[in-house]
């Protein structure tokens, strides 16, 4: 079971939250341990590891992937064609 509440946050903290109530293990780059998460407010009973995963992670921009049990945070992508910056 997992139970998240959270105005605003990092993902850094909800990492370790998710670790100390469901048990898995994170990865991910020091750059990202401050990443904000706000308004992240979660409870799920017997839910699927890629559930909890989706719901916590996508809507905030994380992209997860599970590696040999250890799931991988990584910032998404930005969608669409890009475009070279002008100076």
């Amino acid at each position: 079971d997992l139970k998240l509440s959270y105005s605003r946050t990092t993902l850094k903290t909800v990492a370790d939250a998710i670790t100390q109530q469901v048990g898995i293990v994170f990865s991910y780059e020091i750059a990202l341990a401050d990443y904000p998460m706000e308004n992240l407010y979660v409870t799920e009973q017997g839910a699927a590891l890629d559930a909890i995963l989706k719901t916590v992670f996508t809507p905030r921009g994380i992209d997860y992937r599970v590696v040999d049990k250890v799931v991988v945070l990584t910032r998404s992508a930005p969608s669409g064609p890009l475009r070279p910056r002008r100076r």
